[in-house]
């Protein structure tokens, strides 16, 4: 069984050698496959990176009223180690400006990813590299080079081969190692293209293209660049030796696709600040290497052994970490490298095909701008920035990982490692809240009316994180929400302030929070004997206490009415009250065994009944008693105003979702929550009623589940509070220890509404 397994992949992996990074073959057959898609074969590094890109694929999702790709390549299904959360409009711009490149609309640049710490910079940049290494092993991915190969022969005394063996129309690029007297390979890997004569390639190029039928434009560096400096001496021998004759030349060519691979120096490097590392190229001598077995047939011409990250990156990527902690003089170095596509190897120059990718945080760029020397680098620059993420659930995403990894989990499966729920959704919210800007009404005074500038204005810092998840806060009255789901509303809001998200706390900052919160928590645990307890939420909240005292230098950099919503304790509160609503809301709905699905079919059967109540059609007549119900323990008069009154609503706001082409699904549940919450409030009160359980004795029910006074109680408050923990446990996601402290707490702290004796 094992071995069927590993035959499988062994045969996979031959077969896709065979057809990938396997293929070898002449120059005449590297240009018949070139003449099925001109476009692939001569595409620069750019062109390959954004191909790249798009190849893995692309949703379109909609962000605050705009539609907006989503690169599934940032997912990380390659293993990097970690994805690239909340970023996609930073990412659909970085690809945009990739694609301008590649369609030949501008000159070369270096891509410039620019923002604060841990804002996922490096990440990206090392997701493109492996990326690139993926792509270059599928069909769609191919890059070739090319070597020289010289056969051996008998009576060889020189370059050309005079023997009796050589044929006119010998070709070597098929021969095996063992026939070959030397394979010597371009060490920059430049493209089969470039064996052509300048002068002559682009009409060769031409020529082909017109042959596949296809439009392509061929790109400056394909048309303007040389061989390098080995590969040059090595041709311009054959051809002397040849006498012209181009075609004995490519006999000696083995064109061969490569296999991007950052740790084998193939097609994709990365330079640390620490290091400035371009290239170099010492003197071979004849009897080292592939050289020795050639000595005398290219005796007589120097050839240089070219390395560096330059040369490992050459065709594929570079990236700078901290690009500009270098030097002034070492960044217009890099600027013929973007201008001409030029490198200096210690006097030997060569050109080169690699896309630069320069990271840098905002002192060292706001520092590297002062400098009028670097003007022309920055002209020759497309400049990203790259914020922190500004999506509640795209930040959670971090911190999941990292509790995961620490073993911590939000599935009650009794590891005894339990996160409770909403738990890292309201740490991620408060992290989001302290990068938020607030709206500026100078910015609205032209665009809305005094009503929806009110609404903007006011907007909490929680209300703007939520829509900026694509969430209407559901305690926002109608009027407001109505407002807020009209989509040129929700664009001007998110595009308001460009340096949103460039200043506040920084998921590396919180990271650390975490640590501290995991390592606390297993001490206390372990010192006083207890058994691991659920990771609650006033673990986090006295852990941001602790932060904001510490005065972190992240919030004092955004201090004042034009910069943040300040006082990062408030922010605090604003959380804790959410997370007690939502706490609130799912006890009360495992009280009274209410579902989210019930509460609407509940509402969506009394809306029809309102509608033939009030249209008088219908096939049935209206429920009197079921509306009379849900209008009474919703905290309506019950009659004929009542009903009016809701479904002149309903169709206001059927009408106005219409117009403003909203991007949520609106009903009238959404709009009018607070409205129908009060009926699970009412339908909780009638319950306890019922079960003649006021406060105090609700709680003492609760607080002896699992003991011997629990089975004291009568049948039907036992199965009551029962089915309570199971929905809590099975639908909401507390474990069985962590519903019953959640309850006693909600009580206790007036959660639900009424206050118990403790």
């Amino acid at each position: 069984m094992v071995k069927d397994i590993t035959q499988k992949v062994h045969a996979r992996i031959r077969d896709g050698f065979s057809a990938g990074v396997g293929w070898k073959g002449s120059l005449d057959e590297f240009l018949v496959m070139m003449k099925e898609d001109p476009g692939k074969y001569m595409r620069t590094s750019v062109q390959f990176v954004s191909d790249m890109v798009h190849f893995f694929g692309f949703d379109e999702i909609n962000d605050c009223g705009e539609k907006i790709k989503h690169y599934r390549l940032f997912e990380d299904k390659l293993g990097v180690g970690e994805g690239v959360y909340g970023q996609d409009r930073m990412l659909m711009q970085l690809v945009s400006n990739m694609e301008t490149i590649a369609r030949g609309g501008g000159s070369e640049r270096i891509f410039l990813l620019k923002g604060p710490v841990a804002t996922a910079k490096t990440s990206i940049v090392r997701i493109l590299i492996k990326g690139a290494e993926e792509y270059s092993k599928t069909p769609e991915g191919g890059v070739y080079t090319f070597n020289w190969v010289f056969p051996i022969t008998k009576g060889r005394k020189k370059v050309g081969f005079n023997s009796k063996e050589h044929k006119d129309d010998t070709c070597y690029a098929h021969l095996k190692r063992s026939e070959a007297l030397a394979n010597i390979p371009c060490q920059m890997n430049d493209s089969p293209l470039l064996l052509y004569p300048r002068m002559q390639r682009k009409q060769i190029l031409e020529e082909i293209i017109n042959k596949s039928g296809k439009k392509v434009k061929i790109p400056a560096k394909i048309l303007k660049s040389e061989l390098c400096f080995n590969c040059q001496t090595i041709y311009n021998r054959l051809l002397e030796e040849y006498s012209g004759d181009l075609d004995k030349v490519f006999q000696h060519i083995q064109v061969e696709r490569l296999g991007f691979s950052e740790t084998c120096n193939l097609g994709c490097a990365t330079i640390q600040p620490v290091k400035n590392t371009d290239g170099d190229s010492p003197v071979i001598t004849m009897e080292t290497e592939s050289y020795h077995n050639v000595g005398d047939l290219l005796k007589g011409i120097e050839l240089h052994k070219f390395s560096g990250k330059w040369v490992d990156a050459n065709r594929g990527i570079i990236h700078y970490s901290d690009i500009f902690k270098r030097n002034g003089a070492y960044l217009q170095y890099l600027l013929s490298a973007v201008q001409e596509f030029i490198i200096d190897f210690n006097g030997v120059q060569g050109f080169v095909d690699v896309m630069i990718l320069g990271t840098t945080n905002l002192e060292d760029y706001e520092r590297m701008l002062k400098d009028s020397t670097n003007k022309g680098l920055m002209d020759r620059t497309r400049v990203v920035e790259v914020g922190y993420i500004l999506q509640p659930s795209q930040e959670a995403k971090i911190y999941r990982r990292q509790f995961d990894e620490c073993g911590y989990t939000e599935e009650n499966e009794g590891s005894g490692k339990h996160i409770m729920p909403h738990v890292v959704d309201m740490m991620a919210m408060w992290n989001v809240m302290t990068r938020l800007k607030k709206p500026m009404p100078k910015n609205y005074a032209k665009l809305f009316d005094d009503t929806a500038r009110a609404v903007i204005t006011s907007m909490s810092p929680l209300v703007k994180a939520k829509l900026y998840d694509g969430i209407i806060h559901k305690r926002l009255s109608p009027e407001e929400k109505l407002m807020l789901v009209d989509s040129k509303v929700q664009r001007t809001i998110r595009n308001e302030r460009t340096d949103e998200g460039m200043e506040g706390i920084s998921p590396r900052t919180m990271q650390n929070v975490v640590a501290d919160i995991i390592s606390r928590k297993e001490a206390e645990e372990k010192k006083e004997g207890w058994v691991s307890s659920c990771l609650s939420f006033h673990r986090i909240k006295h852990a941001l206490t602790d932060l904001i005292s510490q005065k972190p230098r992240e919030l004092a950099s955004i201090e004042g009415e034009d910069k943040g919503y300040g006082r990062f304790e408030n922010m605090i509160e604003m959380v804790e009250a959410e997370y007690q609503h939502i706490v609130a809301s799912e006890i009360k709905r495992a009280f009274i065994g209410i579902t989210p699905e019930k509460r609407k079919e509940l509402i969506d059967r009394y809306l029809d009944n309102v509608e033939i109540f009030i249209t008088k059609q219908g096939r049935t007549l209206p429920d009197i008693e079921f509306m009379e119900f849900i209008e009474k323990k919703s905290g309506m008069r019950p009659g004929e105003e009542a009903r009016l009154f809701i479904g002149k609503k309903v169709g206001e706001i059927a009408k106005a979702v219409n117009e403003k082409g909203g991007s949520m699904i609106v009903g009238m549940e959404f709009v009018y929550d607070n409205l129908f919450s009060r009926l699970e409030d009412g339908l909780f009160d009638e319950k306890r009623q019922k079960l003649l359980l006021p406060n105090d004795k609700l709680y003492l029910a609760v607080k002896s589940f699992g003991t011997r006074q629990f089975d004291d109680l009568s049948y039907e408050v036992k199965d009551t509070i029962a089915s309570m923990f199971w929905e809590l446990v099975s639908r909401y996601g507390y474990c069985n220890s962590c519903a019953k402290n959640i309850v006693c707490e909600a009580l206790e702290e007036e959660y639900l509404g009424f206050k118990v004796k403790a």
